[in-house]
């Protein structure tokens, strides 16, 4: 007689964190049986886990089966319930077994290391030690069978910083203007720049603020004293050395990058002005990203400056400010670094020296992000990875403890984490709404954000007109 077995999932449940056991120790399972059939022994499995259960996440496991005798076992995998929070519907993310594979076996042989099924867990899950039951059906036909035997199995799930929703502060306007960036300072300091709001005018006008709680307590609106330019943006050391780059027309054909270096108290107050110290070119290109951390080490990253698509980066450091030289000593060389195609690069940098850059594909509402890392004058970056299917213009802030905080046009945010098992990824959670203010022209075009390891600051604009840009911002505290 042709015997079958069936892998289920019956009743899960979720035990306290202090019961918990390591994501990938080794799991033996003594399935005895309770209706012997023709079996002379207890079926005997073993599950090891591969990786780390985290929230939204999911997790594999392998088996080694021993103690089969029946003639041929053929074994097959089917869902079954769980009550909440876990759930067997995959749309609501659950948790679930799933055999990878039908296998057989024959009389006395074992099955080793077998893809046995997948967990998935829920998106909303918390940190704890979840499970469920785990059972072995023997029977004439798939319809009908036999208890052999069951027993639970347990996976730990960690929720880090990066499964765990930031809380954004409602959004308030703060001023008028297009094409904001934000740079923040340890000391709560803020600096915001954009381009003015009036139509045929491309004066650049900059603010300073400082964090209070969910809110930005801002100084009034100072002028840059340029008549034109474009895509401006800040970076600002843990000295108070600013660093403004911009483009210096409107459009990307013949566009040369400028820089200025000045200096501004990180501690003082919030109607205070940048004094400026140093002015420089330092490429050809357009709409560059600019960043600084605690070590000096400069990065930026631009588009090219004629028609083609081409990514560049270059990578710095101020010269000799204890002396007096404030400008921009380019490591990586005297040209930009070509390092990928697209638009709208931004790049974060954290004091490990860690980068996190994204881009939008050109012509398409397709994101992507590279990881890396920099020294010698040099960005090492791993290759290029899709993380959004659906979306324009991002922008990004990095964390020492590898947290990423990602905004793009709408005014959609999602957090990720650096993976430490893979040097390339970046584990993400899903994006979620901040602001339900909708314009007339796309919501939260080109948005801005920036983090000092306290608090993370996000700034957008809209355009309710279709003509006059307003600002607005948000903060959410780190977790």
């Amino acid at each position: 007689m042709q015997t079958k077995m069936a892998i289920y999932l019956g009743k899960a449940f979720k035990r306290s964190a202090r019961e918990s056991l390591l994501s990938t120790s080794m799991i033996a399972l003594a399935l005895l049986v309770s209706a012997p059939m023709a079996h002379a022994a207890a079926v005997s499995i073993t599950l090891t886990q591969n990786g780390t259960a985290t929230a939204g996440g999911s997790v594999d496991f392998d088996a080694t089966i021993t103690n089969l005798t029946s003639s041929t076992i053929f074994l097959t995998g089917s869902r079954g319930s769980a009550p909440s929070p876990l759930s067997v519907d995959v749309t609501n993310f659950g948790i679930y077994l799933q055999l990878n594979s039908p296998v057989s076996l024959g009389p006395g042989q074992s099955l080793k290391n077998i893809d046995a099924f997948t967990v998935a867990i829920g998106s909303s899950a918390t940190s704890g030690l979840y499970g469920g039951s785990f059972s072995v059906l023997g029977g004439a036909n798939e319809s009908a069978g036999d208890l052999l035997g069951s027993a639970n199995f347990q996976t730990n799930v960690s929720v880090g910083a990066a499964q765990q929703a930031l809380q954004w502060s409602a959004a308030e306007q703060y001023d008028q203007g297009v094409d904001t960036s934000v740079a923040m300072h340890p000391s709560g300091l803020v600096l915001e720049v954009h381009q003015s709001h009036a139509v045929g005018n491309f004066g650049l006008w900059y603010r300073v603020g400082m964090v209070n709680g969910p809110s930005v307590t801002w100084g009034g609106s100072q002028s840059l004293g340029l008549s034109e330019g474009s895509w401006p943006n800040f970076a600002i050391s843990k000295e108070g050395y600013v660093i403004f780059v911009r483009s210096s027309g409107q459009f990307k054909s013949g566009s040369e990058l400028r820089y200025q270096v000045g200096k501004i108290d990180p501690y003082g107050g919030i109607n205070q002005s940048i004094t400026w110290l140093h002015y420089g070119d330092w490429d050809a290109g357009f709409h560059s990203s600019i960043a600084i951390n605690d070590n000096g080490v400069i990065v930026g990253v631009h588009e090219t400056g004629h028609s083609s698509t081409g990514l560049y980066y270059r990578v710095g450091h101020l010269t000799n400010p204890a002396r007096g030289d404030y400008s921009v000593t380019w490591d990586s060389g005297p040209y930009g670094v070509h390092y990928d195609d697209g638009i709208n690069p931004h790049i974060a940098l954290n004091n490990k020296n860690e980068v996190v850059e994204v881009h939008q594909v050109t012509g398409e509402s397709l994101l992507h992000y590279r990881r890396g890392t920099v020294s010698g004058g040099t960005i090492h970056f791993a290759g290029s990875q899709r993380y959004d299917n659906d979306a324009v213009r991002p922008a990004v802030a990095l964390l020492d403890s590898g947290l990423v905080v990602e905004l793009h046009a709408g005014t959609y945010a999602r957090t990720g984490q650096l993976s430490t098992t893979n040097s390339q990824l970046i584990d993400w959670s899903n994006s979620v709404k901040i602001s339900n203010h909708e314009g007339t022209y796309p919501p939260g075009t080109y948005p801005a954000v920036a983090t000092n390891g306290a608090y993370v600051v996000g700034t957008w604009e809209y355009h309710f007109d279709g003509i006059t840009g307003q600002l607005f911002y948000s903060v959410a505290g780190i977790p």
